[in-house]
Order: structure tokens, then sequence, then C-alpha cells
């Protein structure tokens, strides 16, 4: 995917802020020089970035951290830098109830617009709810994360993006429907591919002038058209859509395949009918097809030998989830010659110093109970967790175990 006039350099400076006063507070932050965030960039880190540039914070450099911080950041002066959703910095939201880097970096400036609120409250439920649909600026940064692009290249795609929601919001833009539609109907007939159901039904929420979703594509091309042309913003738009056709296209049908093909379903009890599936994959979507298959839990290995844990979330709750990673973590102290550990050191949500293993994420939980839940052995922006010295065997047992536990 070609850069050349779509994620430059001279759209970003000219679009600071469309306000000629700011009285912010920078805190400081615009003498930092040096940014430090985690690998494969989500959205949070996107609009953070976005917005800090927005307000004339100008890094000169970024070192691309892993949460181990095992690529130098640690030795780096903290008066000359800025750690932003990684290594518990000024930025980190971690541990932190209903924040994220960006509710953080608003805070840091000291502005807070009423334009914003929906774009806080869009990225909290991305980040904190484990919230994910089709075409927001959460769904297109974990597209650039399964491609080859390079974290720097990342940064300065997802960058350009949350600069123009930022400017979406704050010029008060309308939404212009028709132009996203017809990008994304002319892209698959110019290619003469099959169009996959994520945008059939997109397409259709747009047929409906007060459809809105936040942060999303339609947002992203209106403001472009606006700011550049329509004749840009459809360059911006064939982009995008390319983009998300690699990850609701191509890997998906990938993925439905290799659950079909490669995963083992082990029954639960006679009496029910949902599974547990078991499989190694590299495939990002193949538990995502698995659990819309009808698994209750998916327990994926790749080819690292890293494992992530997946679950239904209108059918296992946190008490069954706390059973999981409870026994996981004890096996895996256990094996590291560590055992004083009790039942609520070990159910504690994110990432345990004595076990860094294995990070427990609980989303915030929503008005029907359901929530966003993983157990996770190294993922996508975690690539330094070492391998569990668990056996894939044994970890579905515990499962197994825990899902049948009256």
């Amino acid at each position: 995917m070609s850069p050349n006039n779509i994620f430059d350099d001279e759209f970003l400076n000219k679009n600071k802020s469309s306000s000629k006063k700011r009285r912010g507070k920078s805190n400081g932050l615009k003498n930092k020089k040096t940014a430090v965030v985690h690998t494969k960039l989500d959205a949070d880190v996107d609009m953070a970035l976005a917005y800090l540039k927005k307000h004339g914070v100008n890094f000169e450099n970024f070192i691309f951290e892993t949460h181990g911080g095992n690529n130098g950041a640690n030795n780096i002066s903290i008066k000359d830098s800025v750690s932003i959703d990684v290594l518990h910095g000024a930025l980190d939201h971690h541990g932190l109830h209903n924040k994220t880097a960006l509710h953080m970096a608003v805070e840091k400036i000291g502005e807070h617009e009423e334009w914003l609120k929906p774009i806080l409250s869009r990225l909290l439920r991305i980040d904190s709810y484990g919230e994910s649909l089709f075409g927001d600026i959460g769904t297109i940064a974990k597209a650039m994360v399964h491609t080859d692009m390079s974290n720097q290249e990342m940064l300065k795609r997802g960058v350009t993006l949350g600069t123009l929601i930022l400017e979406f919001h704050e010029r008060n833009l309308e939404r212009d429907h028709n132009l996203t539609k017809n990008i994304i109907s002319n892209y698959f007939m110019d290619k003469k591919l099959s169009m996959p159901e994520a945008f059939k039904r997109y397409l259709q929420l747009l047929d409906n002038p007060r459809f809105q979703r936040f942060t999303d594509l339609c947002e992203i091309l209106s403001a472009k058209a606006e700011i550049d042309g329509k004749k840009t913003a459809k360059r911006l738009g064939e982009e995008l859509v390319s983009l998300l056709y690699q990850e609701f296209g191509e890997t998906y049908r990938k993925g439905e395949k290799e659950a079909l093909k490669k995963a083992v379903r082990i029954r639960i009890d006679e009496k029910r009918k949902d599974f547990i599936a078991v499989v190694i994959t590299d495939n990002p979507k193949t538990h995502t097809a698995l659990l819309k298959m009808g698994a209750v839990a998916v327990i994926q290995r790749d080819s690292n030998g890293n494992h992530q844990l997946f679950f239904n979330s209108k059918m296992i709750r946190k008490p069954t989830t706390d059973c999981i990673v409870y026994w996981i973590r004890k096996l895996e102290l256990f094996l590291s010659g560590k055992n004083n550990f009790g039942w609520e050191d070990l159910i504690s949500p994110e990432t345990l110093i004595s076990c860094p293993e294995w990070h427990y994420f609980l989303g915030e939980e929503k008005r029907n109970r359901e929530r966003g839940i993983f157990i996770l052995n190294g993922s996508l922006t975690a690539p330094d967790v070492p391998p569990s010295k668990i056996n894939l065997e044994a970890i579905t047992t515990i499962v197994w175990l825990c899902l049948n536990k009256k």
C-alpha cells in the first residue's frame, strides 16, 4: 500500500489544530524528545499520539518497546522521554479504571472539550471492553498489525487516521455515507472480488442516514474529503478497504478452513452440544471462526509455542476464567520452582511480575454482564513473552476441568 499523498507529514503538520488558540497545559510534554510506545501499535496509542501532535507535542524519536522492556527504553532518561501505553509510564493506563492512554493525554494537556467525549467513550470500549466493531479505528489498527508493516509505518498511518478522526469531531463535520458506500462498492466491482459479509452489513448500516459509528471508516473518509478533496479521500478509502479486505476476507476465510480442518473439538460432557476447540495456528481469525461455530473456549498455540485462550462471552463468566487462570498460573509457577501464592494473587488481572508468561485480560463488564476475557501467553502486541512451560495437553485439561466444575 503506497503512502504517497495519503499518509504524509504535510497533512499532519497542517492539521495540528483547527483552533488558533490553545491554552492547554502540556505539563512538560512539549519538552520530551522521545516517545516510548509498544510494538504493534493499537488504536489507543494512535489516538493518543494524534491528540498530542495536534496540541504541539512533536516527538523527534520513537522507541518501539516490548511489554517486558527488552528494547532498551529503561536506559533512556525520564527527563527526555514519555512512555505511552507501556512500562507504567506517564501515559500508561494499565491498572487504572476507565482510562485509556488518550484519556491520560487529554488530562495532561488540560483541555476537556465536549467534542472529545464520543471518541474517549469509543476508545474505552475498544481498549478496555475488548469491543470490536467493523470499520472503526480499533479494527483498522488490528488489520495493520496483522500485515508485515513496520512499526514505524503503522505509527505514521495510525496517527494520520487518528488526526482525521479528531478533525471530524472538532469541526463537527457531516458523515458522507454515499462517499463511503461508493468507495467500498467500486473497490469490489473493480477488483472483481466477492464482498465479505462484514462489508455487506456495514453497507446496509450506511443506508440509514441516521447511522453513526464513532471513529469509523466513514468519519475518516468524510474528514479526508473535506480537508483534501474527494479524489484523495477515494485513494485513502481504497487503501483502507484493501487492508480490511485482507483482514475480514482472505484471513478470515483461511481461518474458517483451519477451524473446520485443523481444530480438535472436545465435548464438555455428553449432555451439552458446545465444545472446547484446540488448534495450532498463526491465523488471528481462526479462534473467531471457532467461537462463531459454537466453541465456548478456544485454546490456540502458535508456531512460536505461545498459547492464547479465548472465550464465548455469552456463556463463560469470570468465576470460570478465574478458575482457569488460577490453575494455569499455579502450575506455571510450580514448574518455575515458585509456590507461595494464593488464590487472590493468582486471579489478579493483567500480568503478574512473578508469572510474566500469562496475561489475564478482563474487559469492563457490560450491562448484560458480558465482558471480553482472554488469557494470553504472549500476543501480537507482546511478542517478547516467553512460551509457557505448560504443554498444550495440560492447558486443555485445566480448561476442561474448570468448565466441568459444579
